[in-house]
């Protein structure tokens, strides 16, 4: 065999080896876009949930610094929020006084008015409030204690799971003992409780609407 055949032979062997790498590579990548393909929904999933559960640490941070602000100020505050919205603010509670005779009120899911639209603050994208619970004997036991009253006098906050009703933080630092759910686009959602004596928040599991139902 001449010398020219030998380069030839290895030249046309090169090319066949060059073919069948990037027949390789085109396989590979084929295969990695296949799995990124199907692992993508459980991907986005994970970071809604994180962002979720973001916005209720954002929520509990909002208590603690309604509770501090009554604390600090000796005027009690509360927590407010739209339903279906990602609307939400604090604010004090000027409607919470005691009278002459020792009786307190305040509106449920009431503001004072003393809030601008500037000093209102919004949930991340896509995150709303999906409604809430405020005990109503946890509640009046806040202000009652608040306006040294009795709980002969109760407030107009309801206890049967009615949405937008304020959690309110007293100057003694309790509050009122209370659940609110935040939703996201992909209908799961997650729920804080807030004890009403030690104030303390705790955010629950994110789950779908059918594993909260059970």
């Amino acid at each position: 065999m001449s010398q020219v055949d030998v380069k030839r032979r290895s030249r046309v062997n090169g090319s066949r080896r060059r073919a069948v790498t990037l027949i390789e590579i085109l396989l590979v990548l084929t295969i990695l876009v296949l799995v990124a393909a199907s692992a993508w929904p459980s991907l986005e999933r994970s970071m809604a949930d994180q962002r979720l559960r973001d916005a209720a640490d954002m929520v509990r941070a909002e208590w603690q610094h309604a509770r501090a602000e009554a604390m600090s100020s000796g005027v009690a505050y509360q927590f407010c929020y739209t339903p279906e919205d990602r609307t939400y603010w604090i604010e004090p509670c000027e409607d919470l006084a005691g009278s002459a005779d020792g009786s307190t009120s305040i509106a449920a899911g009431g503001s004072s008015g003393t809030t601008s639209a500037a000093d209102r603050r919004q949930l991340p994208e896509t995150i709303t409030f999906a409604g809430g619970h405020v005990d109503r004997e946890s509640t009046e036991t806040t202000a009652a204690d608040e306006a040294s009253s009795s709980k002969d006098t109760p407030l107009q906050a309801s206890g049967n799971g009615e949405s937008n009703v304020p959690v309110v933080f007293s100057p003694d630092g309790t509050c009122s003992s209370a659940q609110v759910t935040l939703r996201n686009e992909n209908d799961r959602s997650v729920t804080l409780s807030i004890h009403g004596l030690t104030a303390i928040a705790v955010v629950g599991e994110v789950a779908s609407a059918e594993e909260a139902s059970l």
